[in-house]
C-alpha cells in the first residue's frame, strides 16, 4: 500500500519564516512526502526563496505555477488539494516548524484508523507547542493555553468552534475527494474540512504536539490563552466584528448543508436545520436550543461571551 504524502502549503509575503518551516520539513523522519507549494502574490522576496528550493531538491519540492492570482487562504489551499494525488494530505502554513516526528507519527495514527475502518473518510490532528516569533516557549499546549477539548468533533460542536488546527492536519484520499472544492463561505480550509470530517468519516486526534506554532503580528489566526482578561479584548460581544463571524459561521452551515444535503443523514440534516434556525430565533430560544443541540463552544468564559454575542446575531 502507497503511503506517500502531499504537503501542501500556500504562502503569502513568508519569507521571515519560510525557510526555518521548509528545512524542517526536510528533516523529517519520515521521507516518503513531497511538498507542494503555491504563492498567492508575495510582493516580498517568497516566491524567489521557493524557487530557489525547487532548484536545490527537485525530487522533493513543486512551485505550483497558476494563473489564478491573490484568491485568500482558503481558495489557495482549495487549488493545491484539487491538484493533489498521493493518498494522504498534510497541510503547511508557512511560518511554523514541524517537530522532526511530526509526519511519521501523524501517518501512523491515521493508518491505525484507516486499519480499523476501511475506506472511510479519515482525518487525525494533533496539539501544538505555542511559541513567540523567535520560537521562545509560550505553551506546551495550545488545547491547555486555549482551552480547547479536541474531543469535541461532533458535527454540532464544529458548526460552533473548530478544534482541529489546520497546519497539524493529515487526512486520507478519500477525505480530500469528498471535501472537493473549498467554496468561499468556508471559515477557513481546517474547518470545512473538519466539518466534512465528521458528517461522513472519523476524527482522531494525536493528544501530544507535533510543530512548533509560532506567534507574530502577521498571523492569520493566532493563539491567545483562555481567560477573562482575554475575552475582554474582544468586548463587547456584540460589535459589528463579532457579529459578522457569527454570520460567517451562519453561512458556513448554510453551504455545508446545500453542498451535501444528499449525501447526509436525517439526523445530520436535522442538527444543520436547527443550527441555522437558532440565527432567525428570539434570545431565549437561541440559549434553550443552544443547550439542547449541543452548540456550545468549550470553556465556561467562552460560552458565556457566545450566548451574549449570539443573542444579538440576526439573519
Amino acid at each position: 500500500m502507497e503511503h506517500k504524502i502531499d504537503i501542501l502549503l500556500s504562502t503569502y509575503n513568508g519569507e521571515l519564516f519560510l525557510t526555518q518551516q521548509i528545512d524542517s520539513i526536510l528533516s523529517q523522519t519520515y521521507k516518503d512526502w513531497h511538498l507542494t507549494i503555491r504563492d498567492d502574490g508575495s510582493i516580498d522576496g517568497t516566491l524567489g526563496l521557493v524557487k530557489d528550493y525547487c532548484k536545490k531538491y527537485p525530487d522533493e519540492i513543486t512551485f505550483s505555477k497558476d494563473n489564478l492570482g491573490r484568491l485568500g487562504l482558503e481558495r489557495s489551499f482549495s487549488q493545491l488539494l484539487e491538484k493533489s494525488s498521493s493518498n494522504y494530505v498534510m497541510f503547511c502554513d508557512q511560518d511554523d516548524v514541524w517537530l522532526p516526528e511530526k509526519v511519521e507519527k501523524s501517518i501512523k495514527k491515521l493508518l491505525l484508523i484507516e486499519k480499523e475502518f476501511p475506506g472511510v473518510p479519515a482525518l487525525i490532528f494533533t496539539d501544538l507547542e505555542v511559541v513567540d516569533s523567535s520560537l521562545n516557549h509560550i505553551s506546551s499546549s495550545f488545547w491547555k493555553y486555549q482551552c480547547a477539548n479536541p474531543k469535541r468533533t461532533k458535527l454540532n460542536h464544529l458548526l460552533v468552534q473548530n478544534m482541529a488546527s489546520g497546519n497539524t492536519m493529515i487526512m486520507n484520499r478519500a477525505l480530500g475527494v469528498l471535501i472537493g472544492r473549498i467554496p468561499a463561505e468556508a471559515i477557513g480550509h481546517d474547518w470545512w474540512t473538519a466539518l466534512t470530517a465528521a458528517a461522513f468519516g472519523k476524527i482522531g486526534y494525536l493528544p501530544e504536539a507535533t510543530i512548533k506554532y509560532r506567534q507574530h503580528s502577521g498571523n492569520t489566526s493566532g493563539a491567545l490563552g483562555y481567560s477573562l482578561n482575554t475575552l475582554l479584548k474582544f468586548w463587547p460581544p456584540y460589535s459589528p466584528k463579532q457579529v459578522a463571524y457569527n454570520l460567517r459561521k451562519f453561512r458556513q452551515a448554510v453551504k455545508f448543508l446545500e453542498l451535501f444535503s444528499d449525501k447526509l443523514s436525517l439526523e445530520q440534516r436535522t442538527v444543520l436545520h436547527r443550527f441555522i434556525k437558532i440565527y432567525s430565533a428570539n434570545p431565549i430560544e437561541k440559549i434553550c436550543m443552544s443547550l439542547t443541540n449541543g452548540f456550545l463552544p468549550s470553556g465556561v468564559l467562552r460560552t458565556l461571551y457566545y450566548f451574549v454575542s449570539f443573542i444579538f446575531t440576526k439573519v
